[in-house]
């Protein structure tokens, strides 16, 4: 399963030429995006979680101590990188008067290689075919007007093995992964990773070479710059500014002074992608969203059957049923006496009325009714006149609709007599006699 994450150019040579081409990939995607790549979802499940535990590499990030301090300028110093001349104790920014020339390393990302054949080498900055246990960074914090002296954080990143126990959970297919924690177990040994005669095919750990060379062809190199008499000029190395490291706050900013040194605009990010990330952070970021990638990918993962507990939630109401009972019990009672007052009525009455138009209608054309309203001129325009306006309609079982409460008429009246405020009330007609135009009221 090792063979899976390195290049061989042979399979029976030992040393290792770099990760293999699915790593490489996942490293490339990895460091492009800025995010790991995501999990597969479960196929019978569309909406789980669950937790696991692996065991991967990771990088762990500490201040620098005084050694990797002094190599790291010793080394910049000896091998002129961006034409450094003169560089002062402590900085990475130089002046030299008798030239004249100056510059400043603004990024310099070195490895400790260890070749194979277990022979020791000092930091390298392009040597990216090499198994490491260690990375060595330099960065610029803040820019700093003094000509000689540079504002530099230093930074040892070493490869440990780790458990990384997270949690992963799916929502509509989606996947994505929480609750991450890691615990450093021990680090690596690059030794570890040397196959020859006397190991058989299962033994070393050729995996690790093909992570760290996977993570170093990104992280070594350099940017700064230097002027020298009247030329002035940026000088890079590297992959990191192609990535999404390079929109990590630090490194965003560094760049950007870097420019301005040397009065170029118009050549870095927008700002509004830039992170709000120190560069040690995103180094362990990055680093481990490789680690956590390599998981998913079923190339270089052995699938082990395991028992699971499958927990399935439901949503449950609540409720008191002598509550829902009563509210229910109360509303069918009212509709049930509503309903029965109104049969009652329908039977009483022997007819049945409504509340569209034509029925009223057809109540006002009764002959008490039409009289009154023709005895009092009223016209339909608001507020009607006179008796017209207290005029009160009633209903008569026999008769239908007819005109506020009957009582006896008054003598030689043709028509009933006004009440208190109740209009115009009719008696009952009976057959004309000879010689009238109208009945003659009868007692009541």
């Amino acid at each position: 399963m090792s063979d899976a994450f390195v290049l061989r150019n042979s399979a029976y040579l030992p040393w290792i030429s770099g990760p293999s081409a699915r790593l490489g990939r996942i490293v490339n995607a990895v460091a492009s995006s800025g995010s790991r790549l995501p999990f597969e979802a479960p196929h019978s499940h569309l909406n789980t979680s669950y937790e696991t535990e692996a065991f991967l590499p990771v990088l762990n990030c500490t201040a620098a101590n005084n050694t990797v301090h002094d190599d790291i300028l010793r080394f910049a110093n000896e091998t002129r990188v961006a034409a450094v001349n003169n560089l002062t104790t402590d900085s990475l920014k130089w002046t030299n008067s008798k030239i004249p020339s100056y510059g400043e390393i603004g990024y310099l990302g070195l490895s400790y290689p260890r070749t194979l054949e277990k022979t020791p080498l000092g930091l390298n900055w392009n040597n990216t075919e090499q198994t490491t246990n260690e990375f060595a960074f330099a960065i610029q914090k803040r820019p700093t007007d003094v000509p000689y002296q540079s504002d530099t954080e230093y930074l040892s990143c070493e490869v440990w093995n780790a458990t990384v126990s997270y949690t992963v959970k799916t929502r509509n297919s989606v996947v994505g992964i929480e609750n991450i924690h890691w615990e450093l177990l021990n680090k690596y040994d690059p030794k570890d990773a040397w196959v020859n005669s006397s190991l058989s095919p299962g033994q070393g750990s050729p995996a690790y070479s093909g992570y760290t060379i996977g993570l170093a062809s990104y992280l070594l190199g350099y940017v700064a710059w230097h002027r020298d008499n009247t030329r002035m000029s940026l000088d890079s190395a590297g992959r990191l500014d192609a990535t999404s490291l390079s929109t990590g706050a630090q490194f965003y900013n560094m760049t950007r002074d870097i420019n301005q040194a040397i009065q170029i605009v118009n050549t870095l990010q927008n700002p509004s992608s830039v992170r709000d990330i120190s560069f040690r952070e995103d180094v362990e970021a990055f680093a481990l969203n490789v680690s956590l990638s390599m998981v998913n990918d079923a190339s270089l993962c052995t699938k082990v059957p395991v028992n699971v507990t499958t927990f399935t939630s439901a949503v449950v109401y609540a409720y008191n049923p002598q509550n829902l009972l009563l509210s229910y019990g109360l509303a069918i009672l009212a509709s049930t006496i509503s309903i029965a007052f109104g049969l009652f009525a329908m039977w009483k009455n022997g007819a049945c009325y409504d509340n569209r138009m034509s029925t009223f209608g057809t109540a006002m054309q009764g002959f008490d009714v039409k009289e009154v309203f023709e005895d009092s001129k009223t016209r339909a325009a608001q507020p009607l006149r006179g008796q017209a306006a207290k005029t009160k309609l009633m209903f008569d079982a026999e008769e239908g609709f007819v005109l506020g409460h009957r009582k006896r008429p008054s003598g030689g009246s043709s028509i009933g007599t006004p009440i208190t405020e109740e209009g115009f009330v009719l008696g009952q007609r009976k057959r004309a006699s000879e010689g009238s135009n109208v009945g003659t009221p009868i007692r009541e």
